[in-house]
């Protein structure tokens, strides 16, 4: 129900009031057209398709009444003056209300067929994304709803068949991994059983991961059988080697006995060489020296004798001025026997003679 706006509430007089409500009446008499239409509408199925057309052609035409209508209305005659408008925008709204409260209720019935749908699609986009959700992983943003069946069961079977070649291949991929992880084993194990033979293996030829265990076994055994070969002949070498190092060692010893003597010899024939060289060494050394003496003996006589006759000479000069006594005793005291290394009894006697000559000449001289 709807209240009456009274113009004395606003401070206005009922002409002014009435002048103010000019073409409002007809507006109001549009008003209830449409009320009857709408109250007509909402009474009808709101699942059948023409009610949400007629709603809707009633929704606009109560808008249009209220927005084309009162509100025109209510600008226009707010203009007038402020209490006029304050008394035109209280009746105004007054009647819009009503209005909106229709027009709300008739857009719900509008788009009820419209609501269902997104409701539906939503729906049904939940739907499909929960049953598409475990091959797709990342559903953000897709609008599932709206596709058409076809269209959507094709994705999926799409979809579907990735993740089942995804597994499946990933599958095969970690069967693969553990195979691997087996032979990689069984090969490390028969590595380590192979240890003691590596030398008798040929690398290029030697697959053991994809032998099986009848081959690998054949292996085994040939290379067990070549090991105790070789230890054998090793053990041959071992006892020929030990043979031979037993004679070298007694050879060796001879050879040592020899080097020993041979060095003995060798050493007593040095001492004896440098014995030898020593001696002949001191008699040249010897004869060296006293032919030095010797030189220096005849040097020194050499420079007796003209150091006599250059004093001899100077003497003879000096006594040819003194008189024949002073002459004869210069003559007689210059007689010198020379030097002579050699020395026995016949020099000796000589060398007396000649000074005890001397002695006899000197004093025939003081006689004169």
């Amino acid at each position: 129900m709807e209240l009456q706006v009274q113009p004395k509430d606003f401070g206005i007089e009922e002409a002014q009031a009435n002048e103010l409500l000019s073409g409002f009446p007809q507006l109001v008499k549009e008003r209830e057209v449409l009320i009857e239409q709408y109250n007509e509408i909402i009474k009808m199925d709101i699942d059948d398709p023409e009610t949400a057309k007629l709603a809707k052609q009633c929704r606009l035409l109560i808008r249009d009444n209220r927005t084309k209508g009162f509100e025109v209305w209510r600008k226009t005659k707010k203009e007038w003056f402020l209490r006029g408008g304050q008394f035109v925008d209280a009746t105004a709204k007054n009647k819009t209300v009503e209005n909106e409260r229709m027009e709300d209720q008739l857009e719900q019935i509008e788009k009820h067929l419209e609501n269902l749908e997104r409701k539906r699609i939503e729906k049904l986009n939940q739907e499909r994304k929960s049953k598409i959700e475990p091959y797709v992983q990342d559903l953000f943003g897709m609008d599932l709803g709206s596709m058409p069946e076809d269209v959507f069961n094709a994705y999926f079977e799409s979809k579907k068949k990735e993740h089942e070649e995804r597994v499946e291949a990933e599958r095969k991929a970690e069967l693969g991994r553990i195979e691997n992880e087996r032979l990689d084993k069984l090969e490390k194990d028969r590595r380590f059983e192979l240890a003691p033979y590596a030398m008798f293996v040929s690398e290029n030829n030697m697959k053991l991961r994809e032998m099986n265990n009848d081959e690998y076994s054949e292996l085994l055994k040939s290379l067990i059988e070549a090991k105790k070969e070789y230890e054998s002949e090793q053990e041959k070498i071992r006892l020929d080697n030990e043979r031979l190092k037993k004679e070298a060692e007694a050879k060796e010893k001879e050879l040592e006995k020899e080097r020993l003597k041979a060095k003995a010899e060798a050493d007593k024939l040095k001492a004896e060489n440098e014995a030898k060289l020593k001696k002949e060494q001191e008699a040249r050394e010897k004869l060296e020296a006293e032919l030095k003496a010797k030189r220096e003996a005849e040097i020194k006589a050499e420079n007796d004798r003209k150091a006599a006759e250059e004093k001899a000479k100077k003497e003879a000069s000096e006594l040819a001025k003194k008189p024949i006594k002073e002459k004869m005793k210069a003559w007689v005291n210059s007689f010198v026997l020379p030097e002579t290394s050699i020395n026995n009894e016949k020099s000796k006697e000589i060398k007396e003679k000649f000074e005890a000559f001397k002695k006899w000449s000197q004093t025939q001289v003081e006689n004169l």
